[in-house]
């Protein structure tokens, strides 16, 4: 059985020893959102994971998140992703792929 997404958060915020208030407030949520995600199933946004993983408490925890295994620093192989990809409703695809472009400029930022 495979870690959902909400109980990798819940595992982060234990990690560095926060309240889900506390955490909420880092990342500019709720409290009651935060717990959705922990223990309702809920998806956190593509604007709320990318809070999380651009927040200097948390960025360190990105590829963690993602589940991107970065011992190995192997990519999922292409199939992996639009197995993946495909699954997610329209509208989470729009989101993810906002966030991809997002994080595109952000390195392409760093770069000059």
């Amino acid at each position: 059985m495979s870690t959902t997404i909400g109980q990798k958060i819940c595992d982060l915020r234990k990690k560095e020893n926060l309240s889900q208030q506390k955490f909420a407030d880092l990342i500019g949520t709720t409290k009651a959102m935060v717990y959705r995600w922990e223990s309702k199933g809920a998806s956190p946004s593509a604007d709320s994971l990318e809070k999380i993983m651009n927040h200097p408490r948390f960025s360190k925890y990105a590829a963690w998140l993602m589940g991107i295994d970065r011992q190995t620093q192997e990519s999922p192989p292409p199939h992996y992703l639009t197995e993946k990809f495909d699954k997610l409703p329209r509208t989470k695809q729009r989101e993810l792929l906002d966030y991809m472009d997002f994080l595109l400029a952000q390195q392409e930022k760093g770069k000059t």
